[in-house]
């Protein structure tokens, strides 16, 4: 199902995609630990995996955003039970792929949407 990602807010973080010529990964360790304002963020695909309690304690934290270049998410959603939407820019086939590793519910209780490699 396709949708239109939300409107960006003064409370919204996009972290660019400045390491997209670099075939280094992107690693979200401990980045938005406690950052308790934050409602929406979108990470660029070259995000690889997200580890290390990189969202817990973000309890405005409403919509995440990333794509096809993830291939990990550990423990990190602790205090986070207004995710509610997940933007993945990838197709299904990718998301099944991903390895998820001990999470809260939070993640699986927010609805996704597969954007598709747009």
């Amino acid at each position: 199902m396709q949708t239109t990602h939300p409107p960006l807010t003064e409370k919204q973080v996009q972290i660019p995609s400045a390491a997209a010529h670099r075939r280094a990964p992107v690693r979200v360790l401990y980045a938005f630990d406690g950052c308790t304002a934050l409602k929406t963020l979108v990470l660029p695909n070259t995000a690889s995996d997200i580890w290390d309690y990189a969202f817990n304690h973000c309890a405005s934290l409403e919509n995440l955003t990333f794509g096809f270049g993830m291939s990990e998410i550990g423990d990190v959603f602790y205090d986070t039970e207004k995710l509610a939407n997940v933007y993945f820019y990838g197709t299904q086939e990718q998301w099944d792929n991903i390895i998820m590793w001990h999470l809260t519910g939070y993640l699986e209780e927010a609805t996704v949407h597969i954007m598709g490699n747009q």
